[in-house]
């Protein structure tokens, strides 16, 4: 009785842990949502093996209550299918949860960035954004700026758009064809595998040259 009661305790204590498992992977943004999936199939594919492996008695009823060891029947030939099976892709599915987590690490949030030279930009000047050494382990950075007006005359902001060009071990990467976004919007900047140092050349381009605006980066994202 003491050993059935420890199986349960045990059977109870892994479905919790699993459990937890998958609420905590759902916090790791998109990547971590996939890995719960994966996590999840690999949890319901073990429990069917479990399931499935263990065999009916063929004795009657009454024997059941007996203290005589309970006679056991083989498993069929399809249960043994049905089980290698399951086996496989459990296994499987636990491979990719490991592969995953070793080759798509979570997201590193490492905004706002220091910004050199970031005030009162007018038209043709530039700004510097200094990314941390924590870049050298992320091929990507997603980041988000803004412009704002100190002296809040004029329409400066709305036709502003900036050039972003990553500098990645001090040589510049995509210079000619620099991503050319506004305030606000998104951008993806490939940074590929950094060793010493990672900078991105932030140019303006304002129509009105009495403008004067300053620039911030007000988030960043380093993923794979």
């Amino acid at each position: 009785m003491k050993t059935k009661a420890h199986h349960k305790v045990v059977s109870w204590l892994g479905v919790i842990v699993s459990i937890a498992i998958g609420v905590g992977l759902t916090f790791l943004g998109d990547m971590g949502a996939r890995l719960a999936g994966v996590w999840s199939l690999s949890v319901s594919l073990i429990a069917i093996i479990i399931a499935w492996r263990q065999p009916q008695s063929s004795a009657p009823a009454a024997s059941r209550t007996s203290r005589k060891p309970r006679p056991r029947r083989n498993l069929s030939t399809t249960r043994k299918r049905i089980i290698a099976a399951a086996s496989a892709l459990a296994l499987g599915a636990a491979s990719y949860l490991l592969y995953s987590i070793i080759a798509h690490p979570p997201d590193i949030n490492v905004g706002p960035l220091d910004v050199q030279d970031g005030n009162d930009m007018m038209e043709g000047t530039f700004a510097v954004i200094k990314v941390p050494d924590s870049a050298f382990e992320r091929r990507f950075l997603t980041l988000r700026f803004t412009l704002q007006n100190p002296s809040g005359a004029g329409s400066c902001i709305t036709p502003a758009e900036v050039d972003l060009i990553p500098i990645v071990d001090r040589i510049p990467r995509g210079e000619h064809t620099a991503l050319r976004k506004r305030p606000d919007e998104p951008v993806k900047l490939y940074l590929g595998h950094a060793r010493k140092q990672v900078l991105i050349k932030a140019v303006l381009h304002e129509a009105d040259l009495a403008c004067r605006v300053n620039f911030a980066v007000t988030e960043a994202v380093l993923h794979n």
